[in-house]
């Protein structure tokens, strides 16, 4: 089931950061979920939206989205956050209400209905990942 990326909701973004003339040099990456970049140079403001296409299908967004909340998770976990039922699903519940009803992602009807899903389930996946990693050690 491919996603289709719609107008109104969730995964539009107004702003993009871009560089004029020279290439875009990253650093810092760590591969952790929440990594920033430095860029050296101009940052600016696009003004057309940037089609941005990192994901092919519905499951290949699942699986993204479970591969984030994983990292979350360790990251948690490394900074000594424990595991709470009551964190993980109020959190979880309060994504939901903010993708689809704050951001406006019912307006996408079932794609709106999706996109919210699958970002909920990262939050979720943080605190089931944060749990098994309490229980290894």
């Amino acid at each position: 089931m491919p996603i289709i990326f719609t107008e109104n909701s969730i995964s539009q973004a107004n702003q993009y950061i871009f560089r004029e003339r020279r290439p875009i040099r990253i650093s810092g990456f760590s591969g952790k979920a929440n990594a920033g970049i430095s860029l050296n140079g101009i940052i600016g403001e696009l003004k057309n939206k940037l089609l941005h296409y990192s994901v092919n299908d519905y499951e290949s967004y699942r699986k993204k989205m479970v591969h984030y909340g994983v990292l979350k998770g360790k990251e948690l976990f490394a900074k000594g956050k424990k595991f709470n039922v009551i964190t993980q699903y109020s959190k979880t519940t309060f994504k939901f209400l903010k993708t689809y009803i704050l951001r406006l992602g019912f307006l996408d009807g079932k794609e709106g209905f999706q996109l919210s899903v699958l970002q909920t389930l990262s939050v979720f996946e943080t605190y089931e990942s944060l749990k098994k990693e309490e229980k290894k050690k």
